[in-house]
């Protein structure tokens, strides 16, 4: 359905006036979607539900949204749970777990799934990029880039023996990187360079 170009770009300065707006963001979200846009249309129901998690027409968009991405590894409708208290007890279930955040956040999911031995897709932020070795580990793409998360994502799935491989290699960086022992290492030696007299 063709939609005004000029309807669209006052809608998208208002989202930019007024970000928190739920209601002006899934409507510019179900506009975009309606011209052929979804990645624009992701980014904005995205935002919706990053501030409420499993809110019905938002999660409904980004499945219908994700499955219009050119690439898309999902052939229906993408499968979006929502907000779950047991989050960490379903990674044996997940064939790849995303963490696309556009802000700073997202290391303990991302070390849990490492963990889990479940590759890992997420936005190369400098705090997911700290614990995830791109192309060995996990993916990195660009925050906000749909595209390239689904064609990372379509890669692993076309290719389960090189999901496996990555996953392992996460697991295996976890076990040696994250381990107590390291952890408390990594935390006296910190504790011991902040108070030693050249830091003062």
């Amino acid at each position: 359905m063709p939609v005004d170009p000029e309807l669209l770009a006052g809608l998208r300065a208002a989202v930019e006036a007024v970000p928190d707006n739920l209601a002006l963001r899934l409507h510019v979200a179900t506009l975009l979607l309606e011209a052929g846009r979804p990645a624009e249309s992701l980014e904005h129901s995205s935002a919706v539900l990053a501030l409420v998690p499993g809110q019905r027409e938002a999660t409904e968009l980004a499945e219908r949204a994700t499955s219009a991405l050119p690439d898309s590894p999902f052939p229906g409708p993408a499968p979006f749970a929502g907000a779950r208290p047991d989050a960490a007890s379903l990674f044996h279930l997940a064939e790849v777990v995303w963490v696309a955040n556009r802000q700073p956040g997202g290391t303990n999911v991302v070390l849990e799934a490492l963990a889990a031995g479940k590759p890992v897709v997420a936005s190369a932020l400098p705090n997911l990029a700290a614990v995830i070795r791109d192309d060995e580990t996990g993916f990195l793409v660009a925050p906000r880039d749909p595209p390239g998360l689904a064609r990372r994502t379509r890669q692993l799935l076309d290719n389960p023996a090189r999901a496996r491989s990555v996953g392992e290699a996460g697991r295996r960086h976890v076990q040696t990187a994250f381990a107590p022992a390291a952890m408390a290492e990594r935390l006296a030696r910190l504790y011991d360079d902040v108070t030693s007299p050249a830091f003062a």
